[in-house]
Formats: structure tokens, C-alpha cells, sequence
């Protein structure tokens, strides 16, 4: 029901409030995805909000700029994600997607936080709930989660909040889904490229713990292709066009991470951005 099937129902938020008016919200195939039909594809991008969030036009989205720079016409751009998407989600969808479809060979993806956890709500759709406690509210006040789910959910955030400094409550999560992650890489043997978000929620979060994540995590380590300098920021806190172009830059060069130092000091560098320049949006998420 959930994890073989390659709908993405999960709740959209393309007719919701400040969202309504970018076209990149708009899933542009039935499985929810704004990309071209699903099939076979030598390369495949996934992602979240840094794919399907607030840009005025896809052409700015990283993935769609690098497969573009592939001058590939024959090439199906293929990119799963969507809003509020964690890593469950993602390697949810890669499952799903090599099952029906087969593998690709290369996968670029940007690694949203271990943090989000999936859910079904009442009606069935799944919910990726994570410590943004606005998030059932608005989800609520739109209708688009009924009176229990909102109760619910509330709940699941507050527990989520309560470990926002708890290193082992989120290297667990982190573990499992990288986990996984790595073990479907490796039995398709899928070339993977990745580096982490950095809208602000995630800049706070990667600067924290990914660090020391990477001190355990190898296979890790040795396919990221860096962290992408914040420019700009979305109304949502998500990334701007500005970062979206650092983010298929890094991409494009696959000059892969060498040391951990180097990834701590990008991480961080990224962090007093935004409390420089974003400094409401980073009490929001605190």
C-alpha cells in the first residue's frame, strides 16, 4: 500500500496559502511529481522542498538545471520530491521507484533531515511531522488534516522538540535511514551524489550533528559532494534560486569531501548566514 506503490500521497500543499502562486508546486505527473512521465532513467533526482518548493520556475531548481547540463535530449528528467519530505519518505520513494521502474545508475539527491517521520493520517495520506510546531496548525487552519490529526499530530511534534538536543535520538534516525539508503545503493549498485539541504531548518540541524555522523559513516562521507553556500532564501525558509545554482554547481563538479573539517566549516559558515541574515526565521525554528 505505502511502500510499493509509487504514488506520492502525501498531503499537497500547491492550493495553500503563499504556495498557490508557484507553478513548481504543481505535480505534473499522477504519482505527485513535477517531472517527466515516471520510467526507466539512467539518472535520477530526489530531494524535497529544494525540488518542489516555492521557485517561480522550475528552471531554477538544481536538478532541472544539471539535467539540463547534461545536453542530453533523449534523457527523461525524472526527480521525486515534494514539500515536508524526510528521509523515510526519500528512501521510501527510491524503494518504490526501483521496484517499478529499475534502478538508475546515478542518483543526485539532497538529504533533507533525519528528523521528519511519516505517518499515515485518518484518511490514509502520509504526513511527514517533524519539530516545525507551526506545521499542524497551518495544515489545520487550511483543512487539509481533520480535528484528530491535528490533536495528534501536536503530540508528535512536542515529542520531537523534546529531543532537539538528544545526539542519540537523532544518530539513531539517522543510521537507519542512511542504512538503508546505503544497502539499496549498494544491491543496484547505484552510483550516489549527495549533499545535505540547507534551508534553515536544516542548516541548523546539519551544523549541529552531521559532523559527527560522518565520523561513523563512511559510505557516506565518501559520496558527498560537499555542502552549497546559502545565498538566498525562500518565504518558507527553504532554498532560493541563488542557492539553488551553488547547490547544481557542487553537483556538476563532483569534487567529493575529502575531510570532515571541511564539511564542519561550510556547515557552520552557513549557519551565521542565516542568523545574520534570517534571523527571524531562525527563532522561528528554535
Amino acid at each position: 500500500m505505502y511502500w510499493d506503490n509509487t504514488n506520492d500521497n502525501t498531503i499537497d500543499l500547491s492550493d495553500v496559502g503563499g504556495y498557490a502562486k508557484y507553478e513548481n508546486m504543481i505535480a505534473t505527473v499522477p504519482e505527485g511529481y513535477r517531472c517527466d512521465p515516471l520510467q526507466r532513467t539512467p539518472i535520477l533526482f530526489m530531494g524535497s522542498c529544494d525540488l518542489n518548493g516555492p521557485i517561480i520556475s522550475t528552471e531554477q531548481v538544481w536538478a532541472k538545471k544539471l539535467h539540463a547540463s547534461l545536453n542530453d535530449p533523449s534523457m527523461p528528467y525524472i526527480a521525486l520530491g515534494r514539500m515536508h519530505t524526510g528521509y523515510m519518505a526519500l528512501v521510501r520513494r527510491l524503494h518504490t521507484f526501483c521496484q517499478q521502474y529499475g534502478p538508475p545508475q546515478k542518483l543526485f539527491v539532497v538529504l533533507p533531515r533525519a528528523v521528519a517521520m511519516e505517518m499515515p493520517i485518518s484518511d490514509g495520506r502520509l504526513l511527514n511531522i517533524s519539530d516545525r510546531y507551526r506545521f499542524p496548525a497551518y495544515l489545520h487552519q487550511h483543512k487539509k488534516i481533520t480535528d484528530k490529526d491535528h490533536t495528534m499530530l501536536k503530540g508528535a511534534v512536542e515529542f520531537i522538540r523534546g529531543q532537539s538536543d538528544n545526539e542519540r535520538f537523532h544518530r539513531y534516525n539517522f543510521e537507519m535511514c542512511t542504512s538503508f539508503l546505503k544497502l539499496i545503493c549498494e544491491k543496484y549498485n547505484i552510483e550516489l551524489r549527495w549533499a545535505p539541504n540547507v534551508g534553515v531548518t536544516a542548516v541548523l540541524y546539519y551544523e549541529k550533528f552531521l559532523p559527527l555522523f560522518l565520523e561513523d559513516n563512511p559510505f557516506l562521507l565518501s559520496t558527498c559532494v560537499g555542502v552549497a553556500e546559502v545565498q538566498d532564501l525562500n518565504f518558507d525558509s527553504s532554498i532560493g534560486p541563488n542557492t539553488q545554482q551553488n547547490m547544481c554547481d557542487l553537483f556538476t563538479k563532483e569534487r567529493l569531501v575529502t575531510d570532515i573539517p571541511e564539511v564542519a566549516i561550510k556547515l557552520h559558515r552557513n549557519l551565521m548566514y542565516v542568523k545574520t541574515h534570517y534571523p527571524q526565521e531562525v527563532v522561528k525554528h528554535v
